[in-house]
């Protein structure tokens, strides 16, 4: 009976966790601690899974330190005070810019 409930509110809360509005926790007021990256990592690997994507980016090991990196640069950024808009997370939040930039073959223009 234990183990059955244990489970259900497992599955319980990481279905609240898919629909809660993650906006809070980028907008820089709280800390990035580890769990509020799990939590945002698994929110994004949950709502963003590309196969076409991760078939592309499977030679690049540690996709979560860059998803890490870049959800810091998004917090520094709505951070800001007069800022005019904010980030967030999209599909490509695991991509490094040089990533993105080759994956799309954006060229500098001259």
């Amino acid at each position: 009976m234990l183990k059955t409930l244990t489970l259900l509110l497992l599955f319980v809360g990481s279905s609240v966790l898919a629909k809660l509005d993650i906006s809070h926790l980028l907008s820089g007021k709280l800390p990035l601690d580890s769990n509020t990256l799990d939590s945002l990592y698994n929110h994004f690997t949950n709502e963003y899974k590309n196969t076409q994507i991760e078939a592309w980016l499977n030679k690049i090991v540690n996709r979560r330190a860059i998803f890490e990196a870049n959800v810091k640069d998004i917090v520094a950024h709505n951070s800001k005070q007069g800022e005019l808009w904010t980030m967030g997370l999209n599909e490509y939040s695991h991509m490094t810019f040089e990533e993105f930039v080759s994956y799309f073959n954006i060229v500098k223009a001259d």
